[in-house]
């Protein structure tokens, strides 16, 4: 590694924008790096096991391979202390979607990769609804996941959340419909079909065995 300051500069960025689309050249930009080093630096991430990629869905493998990712860093932990950021509850407390949705993330991450089988992917259609991820078993996709941390003040779904599964008319009915949330557990019908709310904690032991 021919420029260590630069490298620490990039590994602060790339925790900071951890769980997001990755913007290659955006990153190359900010840290004055050429786009080929910061695709090698995310390599070296991945074989050092500090992070994995997310690769958006596509029936086509080959889209597969050359769609953006999403990069997670592997623990939050360490993401924080990488970023230069002291995870206080204030922090926290601003914004816990962001840091439950990668939260999430890493643990169905996790999971799959413990199992030996499934794969994680997300979901952007051409009409511009997001699915968090969709969990892959085999050819056929077993689940959409969204993600949403419910607060206090929360006293409604918001229609964000449900946009995906409304836009998925053409799923088969063997693909399940979750929304994982921190503690709301319910089930409605959307476009016809059902969709579960479930705490994260629930799935993950329904996930092990």
């Amino acid at each position: 590694m021919k420029d260590r300051g630069a490298f620490v500069n990039f590994l602060r960025l790339a925790a900071r924008e951890s769980g997001q689309m990755v913007n290659f050249a955006a990153i190359s930009r900010e840290v004055g790096l050429s786009q080929p080093t910061v695709k090698s630096y995310y390599q070296l991430l991945e074989d050092m096991f500090i992070g994995f990629q997310v690769t958006a869905y596509s029936k086509s493998p080959r889209k597969n391979l050359l769609s953006t990712p999403r990069f997670f860093f592997f623990d939050l932990g360490i993401r924080h202390a990488a970023s230069g950021v002291t995870p206080e509850l204030n922090l926290v407390r601003a914004d816990p979607g962001k840091y439950f949705e990668q939260w999430v993330g890493i643990e169905i991450w996790k999971r799959l990769q413990y199992r030996g089988e499934g794969q994680l992917h997300y979901l952007r259609t051409k009409d511009g609804a997001e699915v968090d991820f969709i969990v892959k078993e085999g050819v056929r996709v077993a689940q959409r996941i969204q993600v949403w941390y419910a607060d206090a003040a929360d006293s409604a779904l918001p229609a964000r959340e449900t946009l995906a599964f409304e836009q998925a008319g053409r799923d088969r009915e063997t693909v399940e419909r979750l929304i994982l949330t921190n503690d709301l557990e319910q089930t409605m019908k959307v476009a016809g079909r059902e969709v579960r709310c479930v705490p994260l904690v629930m799935y993950l032991l329904d996930l092990r065995s």
